[in-house]
């Protein structure tokens, strides 16, 4: 085995009296042994004194690549940017950088190191290595029209014709977007003396000469696109508005029945259809295309539209017409006109003897005018005519056992809205009666009131589990599902029965032991260790597994998933002798970083903060959080580094377990944020994150469901809310005398 203080006291010393090459072949010995980052950059300085800049550079270069694969992605970048300063067109050193940038977020900086790795191949005359890095670029930034064109160009140098129009035609369609007609207009000409069918450039031109005000030529334009297009339905439908716009009618038609075949459920195209039947007065067809429309106004609550619409067809149907003119006349809170349309239609379904319909309007209206009494003697009239017995839902004071067949025997057609709401009523009077909040349930669905219906299968789930019948609990808990799967209510509903169990075993509750017995105990132990690796919490598992390597009678097994979970983790003998080899290594560097320090200080200013973030970065990636933290604060006072710096403040101060002091650095990143901005919810789950390590598990379980409600995928949100709401029961659940483990995510 290689002594690595004397062979680093000697590099040290040939190094100190100038003999460079020496001092290099001790370095490299520590090499054959193990790969190490910092003796491969080491190595590179020194050739950097001889200036063997070839030398150099590749010793660089191998250092920043053992860094990356190694995750320590900071002392990479500084690494390929040392490279860089010496050789500027080493190219795969430039891809690289650009790469981790793009990890990092620095999509700028990344495009940089891209262009000038581009920029090399060109001039080598490498046309295809330069696509592959300009489409890398495009990537990052597909808004960059300027980029989009040179590939194109590109294609076209190597004779990719269709590739290149993909790119014309994006690029024209960017500038088409942000209002640049002539740009746009040359790059659809250009693509069509390429491809002189181009259907997309057909649809370009015609919409710029839309734009410009010249209808006519739109719709030629879009007539030669139909010749190569004709079952495209945004072009069918555009085809047909500018033929209606510019009077061929029966072009129109043509083209939107063919719309209306293959997309029988666009209202858009039946409007259109409609519109040409009423102008031909054809009233028939003109209302049999525009109901559909109609009703998607009304639930618009695009009122005056409606009214415009309606206005044309109440002698074609004069029932359907007012009962919609009722529920605008409502929404519009115009109370008069509604009673006049409603008592109108009452009139209209006596005349027809259609008396269940006119018992309905009768009810309606009696809702307007609760204090008319012939109103109410005409409904009591109309309900003895039908057979209906009086006051079959006054149920105020009837018991639950009493009221319920009533339900099931007595509710007529349209009357569901009155059982809902007398259920609704016996429901708050006896809120843990399950008879009653299944009928509701049941009542809601049928109204078509998912959320309510969501609502009632949940409170039936919690009644069935205070009940000990985890089955229906968990066929309540899928029913809500099934109505609505996104629901943010289902995610804090908890765990299937079988899962329950699986905690239950884990924590030792399903079999209680005595606890006098050793290794009862330790099985109950190695559970829960096996739990916590199951749920991610990867730190918890690995506490209660090095607890237990000690106690176990096969060692071998627990050192396996604890090198599973971590694997760089060691026995603690092994650990203390790295410890040490590496203590008298670091004990030589120690005076070379302080003065490296100390000259920092001295050369730098508090207003460099782009610097001194950078330092404060390196100084994190050391592990030498103080410093990082002191640089961080300094950054911070430049408004455009605040976000930034802050983050990181709160990330030194999360690795330190100062948790309060990290919350309080995200929140005041939050501050100036708004949920609409780039970053916003990675901030809010990096808080999240910070209250459960600091075991504020409600106030994290709130934010992740804020989360969960705005991008129900985002980092996993549904999966944490469950394992918080576990670790808080577990909190709660826990003997005070037995310290709590802190818990992570």
């Amino acid at each position: 085995m290689l002594d690595k203080y004397a062979i680093t006291k000697a590099a040290q010393k040939f190094a100190a009296k100038g003999q460079i090459h020496k001092a290099i072949e001790e370095w490299e010995k520590l090499l054959k042994e193990n790969q190490d980052g910092n003796i491969y950059n080491i190595i590179g300085d020194l050739y950097l004194k001889k200036r063997e800049k070839r030398d150099a550079v590749d010793s660089f270069t191998k250092a920043a690549n053992i860094f990356r694969e190694d995750g320590f992605y900071l002392k990479a970048i500084a690494l390929y940017k040392k490279v860089l300063n010496i050789s500027p067109i080493e190219v795969e050193v430039l891809i690289a950088l650009a790469e981790l940038n793009t990890e990092k977020g620095l999509i700028g900086n990344a495009n940089e190191n891209y262009f000038a790795a581009a920029e090399v191949y060109m001039k080598e005359g490498s046309t295809e290595k330069a696509l592959g890095i300009y489409e890398a670029m495009l990537k990052l930034t597909p808004s960059n029209i300027n980029l989009r064109l040179k590939i194109a160009d590109l294609y076209l140098k190597i004779d990719l014709k269709n590739k290149a129009v993909e790119e014309y035609l994006l690029a024209a369609s960017d500038y088409l977007n942000k209002g640049e007609h002539e740009k746009a207009q040359q790059l659809y000409v250009k693509v069509m003396g390429f491809q002189p069918d181009n259907v997309s450039a057909y649809i370009g031109l015609s919409r710029i000469a839309e734009d410009t005000g010249n209808i006519k030529q739109a719709y030629e334009y879009l007539e030669s696109a139909m010749s190569s297009a004709s079952g495209d339905k945004n072009l069918l439908f555009n085809y047909s508005r500018l033929a209606f716009e510019t009077g061929n009618l029966d072009n129109s038609k043509k083209a939107l029945t063919e719309l209306i075949k293959i997309d029988p459920s666009n209202n858009r195209s039946k409007k259109l259809l409609g519109d040409i039947y009423l102008k031909e007065g054809s009233l028939d067809k003109a209302w049999e295309n525009l109901l559909p429309y109609i009703d998607e106004t009304i639930e618009a609550e695009r009122w005056d539209e409606t009214l415009a619409l309606l206005d044309n067809f109440k002698e074609i149907d004069p029932v359907a017409v007012k009962r919609r003119l009722v529920k605008i006349y409502k929404g519009k809170n115009d109370k008069d006109a509604a009673i006049n349309e409603l008592s109108a239609l009452t009139e209209i379904f006596e005349n027809k003897d259609l008396t269940q319909d006119a018992l309905q309007s009768y009810k309606e209206l009696l809702e307007l005018k609760p204090d008319d009494g012939a109103l109410q003697d005409k409904i009591k009239e109309l309900e003895v005519k039908l057979g209906v017995e009086e006051g079959v839902f006054q149920w105020e004071d009837k018991p639950v056992e009493e009221v319920l067949p009533s339900v099931e025997e007595q509710v007529q057609p349209g009357r569901v809205k009155d059982a809902i709401d007398h259920l609704e009523k016996l429901v708050e009077t006896d809120k843990d009666n399950i008879k009653s909040r299944i009928r509701l349930k049941d009542f809601y669905i049928e109204a078509g009131e998912r959320d309510k219906a969501v609502g009632e299968c949940l409170a039936l789930a919690e009644l069935y589990e205070k009940n000990g019948d985890l089955e229906a609990r968990n066929t309540m808990i899928a029913e809500a599902t099934d109505l609505n799967p996104d629901d943010p209510r289902l995610i804090t509903v908890g765990m299937p029965s079988d899962e329950i169990e699986v905690e239950e075993a884990s924590s030792g509750k399903a079999a209680a032991q005595p606890a006098d017995k050793p290794d009862e105990t330790f099985n109950e132990e190695l559970a829960e260790a096996n739990f916590y690796a199951q749920q991610g919490l990867v730190d918890e598992a690995i506490g209660i597994f090095e607890k237990l390597l000690p106690l176990s009678p096969d060692k071998e097994e627990i050192m396996k998933k604890l090198r599973e979970l971590k694997p760089e983790w060691m026995p603690e003998e092994e650990l203390a002798e790295k410890t040490e080899e590496h203590a008298k290594i670091d004990e030589d560097l120690k005076d070379v970083f302080h003065e490296f320090k100390k000259g920092i200080e001295e050369e730098l200013g508090e207003q460099d903060c782009e610097t001194r973030y950078n330092l404060g970065i390196a100084y994190k990636e050391m592990g030498l959080l103080d410093d990082a933290i002191r640089e961080f604060k300094i950054a911070a006072k430049d408004l455009k580094k605040a976000t930034r710096s802050l983050s990181m403040l709160a990330l030194c101060y999360m690795d330190k377990k100062l948790y309060p002091l990290a919350i309080q650095e995200y929140k005041k990143l939050m501050e100036p944020m708004s949920p609409a901005d780039e970053g916003y919810l990675e901030a809010k789950c990096d808080l999240a994150d910070a209250y459960v390590k600091n075991e504020d598990y409600a106030k994290a379980v709130k934010l992740y469901i804020e989360i969960y409600s705005q991008s129900p995928r985002f980092r996993d949100v549904a999966r944490k809310v469950e394992i918080v709401k576990k670790l808080e029961l577990e909190a709660k659940n826990k003997p005070k005398s037995k310290k709590d483990r802190v818990s992570y995510i």
